[in-house]
């Protein structure tokens, strides 16, 4: 015979109320064995549980029902369970782990640690070090940089009698101390680790270090000298130079540096690092030697540019520095980067001849003669201080200046190549054939826009620039020897080598020998094995008949069409935009629009869906966007303006946490349900009329499947209407029912592990780790109605934080609403007031809001028996809506009491 559910559950509400609360949990178990997964009633089972005392019992409800809101997804439900279960038996460590772990599958890592560390706090206390050491180990996979952790280790593998693990976590330990600077807290971490093993190599060298960052000189040396000759490493000498160099003895570290450097070329570092501390302290001549010692093993080792930046590091605070200039003379013509010389060698001239040094200038300018002969500056800065030193009448020999190439202008230059330069160019004004005035502006532009992209560094970017007026005029020099420069400058000296070929193409045709022979000259320096080969190798160039000049645009135009789309991905885009307005999914509509004006033409239909969307966000009380859109002609898509979706305010639909606020709660007397949440707008998730269809004429989209937070609240309101509270008033039971079950004696804490657990746990917990706002509102929600009000208000004060600063935000108003709901709840309507007058404050919400918080700081007034507040607050209540619930039944009340 099937189980009448209604006469039981009647039958047990006359129970409750008659206080016999046994006979009550029998009809109840009843239900439960009839309809084991209905969940609300195990929920009140697991209350009545709690209510005689039977705490095993209850625990074993409320963990059945956090392992089933577990497994169905329900994360902040079940964190609720498990809170609830281990506030009523704080000794449940299963429930203590499970909570962490839901806590940081929820990405909230501060109460995830917090709840682990109050696992292991028990096991240590049971002595159970071996399960401790595992929870201590999921912190440090929260937190791998906290050295407290890995030193509670280090002390339980120390009691466990694992001396090398041990050893190793307290070296661990000390390091990551010293990473923070903590540097007292690393040498006690290691001074424990050398307690156990003092012949710990790793252990001695970091010890070392550290004493030598503490300033303690001597004891740092002495520790590394207790290393036995027979474990020596490498890694002794390295400590040892640091531990020199910090100290300032920087002639003991250079000899440590040439003994590694014996062993090791890599250690060529070493070195650099010793000309660093000669920089600091003045002696660049010093530093430069060091440097110079290095440059070929750096360059070997790929590391050249340590050496080239240290000796400009040097020329930037001291740019007259002679030895400094000629190391990287040798440097660059070590590294085969030539084309930076001539100009340090001109530097270093003029620096000499400043300072009288004659003969030095004179040895430098001979080596930039030899370095580019055809130079007429070099070889006249050269008589000159030839003349000066005496010795004009002694011929000192010169390399040859390069011959006239004009001559060999046909071995260098094949026949197409010539064809391609116009015999127009020499007449007077320069004009290019074939460009006009007007279009000289547009190449200028580019040059300016190309000499931009090269004054930041962007390389490429310019010679893209220049290469667009190469394209419009293959002959234009200025650009050729922009390109011709930036490839020099780049190191690509073969491509610059190219590029002067083509210039002195250009002068010779143009009858200009000097800048022609410049030019072929520039192309033998940069590339001595360059061939004489044509420059077009390829065959015949493109001559002005297959490749005409491309006309340049006129500025401001497009110079090329937007990828043609396919109508049918277009239509798509328009078939979505009008789905999400169909919904009143605003933000996700203005994506689809914002999309569609990237890649297909604003036509009318797109015009459609721009004024459908400015509707819509009218009537939701947002900002339509001021837009300028002109006509649109079918035949000429580009006439018409772009329109800026971007501009476009987002007003999205209730987020989940204004749904989860709407959970009809239990208040204290004068309270209703929740009023901000319950006098928000209706959700825009409704579904559409079943008429209802898109302006391209497509059916109605079928409704949403329900979310998780529409499936959590339809459960929170099961629950609530389960609850004790619904069918009668909480008996007040005897203190001895009151009274949590008395757990068995439990060990002394043991050793220094207990002894120091509460500092560091204290320590651990401030991380300032806030999580999101949305999961710590919703579990205040969940906490609430489960009766955790201490928990609750944590958790709103947590998402109040993830707010932020913004007080102008409905996140901010509906968590000052929550915890002033939370605090009168825990009769505190003296807090609440302060939480309500915050929310009043926040500017930008509307009215219905503003009535909502007014009705219940009146309240919170009159609980707190300041009923003159309360009046004055329900007056204004009912000076903006004279039928808003009971107002004007409680200012009467309070009139005739006030007034008698």
């Amino acid at each position: 015979m099937a189980l009448n559910k209604a006469k039981v559950l009647k039958s047990a509400d006359k129970y409750v109320i008659q206080g016999k609360i046994s006979h009550a949990i029998i009809e109840y178990q009843k239900l439960i064995k009839e309809d084991p997964t209905d969940l609300p009633l195990v929920n009140t089972l697991g209350d009545l549980y709690v209510r005689i005392g039977n705490i095993p019992e209850a625990v074993k409800c409320f963990t059945r029902l956090a392992e089933s809101y577990d497994n169905g997804g329900f994360v902040v439900r079940a964190i609720a369970m498990y809170k609830k279960v281990s506030k009523i038996d704080p000794g449940q460590i299963q429930s203590l782990s499970r909570l962490a772990d839901l806590y940081l599958r929820q990405g909230l890592n501060s109460d995830a640690r917090a709840h682990y560390l109050q696992v292991a706090d028990y096991l240590i206390r049971k002595g159970e070090l071996e399960n401790a050491v595992t929870i201590y180990q999921r912190v440090i996979q929260i937190d791998p940089e906290n050295p407290a952790v890995d030193g509670r280790i280090a002390e339980a593998f120390q009691r466990l009698g694992k001396k090398e693990s041990a050893v190793s976590t307290y070296l661990s330990a000390g390091i990551k101390s010293r990473r923070k600077g903590a540097l007292d807290e690393a040498a006690g971490y290691l001074k424990r680790a050398l307690d156990l093993d003092e012949n710990e190599i790793q252990t001695l060298l970091t010890y070392s270090e550290v004493l030598s960052d503490q300033g303690k000189t001597s004891e740092a040396l002495a520790s590394l000298s207790r290393i036995p000759l027979h474990d020596f490493k490498p890694e002794v000498l390295e400590t040892s130079f640091s531990i020199h160099l910090k100290a300032g003895n920087a002639s003991e570290a250079e000899k440590i540096a040439h003994q590694l450097l014996e062993l090791d070329s890599q250690y060529f570092k070493l070195l650099l690092a010793v000309a660093n501390a000669d920089i600091a302290k003045g002696d660049l001549d010093r530093a430069v030697l060091q440097a110079g010692r290095v440059a070929e093993l750096a360059v070997k080792h790929g590391e050249g540019k340590l050496v080239e930046a240290q000796l400009k590091s040097i020329l930037q605070n001291t740019t007259e520095h002679i030895p400094a200039i000629l190391e990287l003379v040798k440097f660059y013509t070590l590294t085969n980067e030539r084309q930076y010389v001539a100009g340090l060698l001109e530097k270093a001239g003029a620096i000499y001849i400043r300072r009288e040094q004659l003969g030095e200038a004179a040895g430098v300018y001979l080596q930039l003669v030899q370095l580019e002969p055809n130079d007429p500056v070099h070889r006249e800065n050269l008589r000159q201080v030839q003349e000066r030193l005496g010795l004009s009448g002694q011929e000192i020999p010169l390399p040859k200046l390069v011959p006239d190439m004009s001559v060999l202008a046909e071995r260098f230059i094949s026949e197409p190549t010539l064809k391609t330069i116009s015999p127009d160019e020499t007449a007077e004004g320069g004009h290019e054939p074939g460009v006009h005035a007007g279009d000289q502006e547009t190449v200028k532009g580019f040059i300016v826009e190309g000499d931009l992209f090269a004054g930041y560094g962007l390389c490429q970017k310019a010679l893209d620039q220049y290469q667009r007026v190469i394209d419009a005029i293959p002959h234009h020099i200025e650009a050729h020897e922009k390109i011709r420069d930036m490839h020099a400058k780049n190191g690509e000296l073969p491509k610059a080598a190219q590029e002067c070929l083509i210039l002195a193409n250009i002068y010779t045709a143009r009858g200009d020998s000097e800048h022609a022979n410049r030019n072929f000259a520039l192309a033998y320096q940069y590339d001595p094995h360059l061939h004489q080969e044509p420059i077009y190798p390829a065959g015949a160039p493109p001559s002005a008949e297959s490749h005409p000049l491309p006309v340049i645009a006129e500025h401001g135009s497009s110079s090329q069409e937007t990828a043609a789309v396919p109508a049918k991905k277009l239509e798509e885009l328009l078939q979505e935009a009008d789905f999400y307005l169909d919904l009143g999914f605003l933000s996700e509509a203005k994506a689809s629009m914002d999309q569609y004006r990237q890649v297909g033409p604003p036509n009318a239909e797109f015009q459609q869906r721009v004024e459908r969307y400015e509707n819509l966000l009218k009537s939701q009380g947002g900002r339509a966007p001021e837009l300028e859109t002109t006509a649109v002609a079918s035949s000429a898509p580009e006439a018409s303006e772009e329109i800026n979706i971007a501009e476009f305010e987002s007003t999205g639909v209730a987020s989940a946490d204004e749904v989860a606020g709407a959970v009809e709660i239990t208040r204290a007397d004068g309270f209703e349900s929740t009023s901000v949440a319950d006098d928000a707008p209706a959700s825009a998730d409704a579904p559409a009329p079943a008429d209802a269809t898109s302006l391209t004429g497509s059916p109605p989209r079928p409704a949403l499947p329900e979310s998780f937070d529409e499936m959590m609240i339809d459960l929170d309101e099961e629950l609530v209407e389960s609850t004790l509270e619904k069918t009668a008033a909480p008996l007040s039971p005897s203190p001895a029912a009151l009274a949590p079950a008395v757990s068995p004696a439990e060990p002394p804490a043991v050793g220094a592990l207990s002894d120091v657990f509460e500092e560091f746990k204290e320590g651990m917990e401030d991380d300032g780790d806030g999580g999101d706002y949305e999961t710590h509102y919703n579990l205040g929600i969940a906490f609430k109605e489960m009766g955790l009000m201490e928990e609750a208000i944590g958790e709103f004060q947590k998402a109040l934080k993830g707010v932020g600063p913004d007080a102008a935000s409905e996140e901010f108003v509906r968590c000052c609403n929550m915890l002033g709901l939370c605090f009168v709840d825990r009769g505190l309507p003296q807090v609440a007031v302060k939480w309500f007058t915050r929310g009043l404050s926040s500017p930008g919400r509307n009215e219905e809001t503003y009535q909502a918080l007014r009705y219940d700081l009146g309240c919170a007034h009159q609980m707190a028996g300041n009923e003159k507040a309360a009046l004055e607050t329900f007056l204004d209540v009912y000076g903006v809506n004279i039928n808003y619930r009971d107002v004007s039944e409680k200012i009467e009340s309070l009139k005739n009491r006030i007034h008698g």
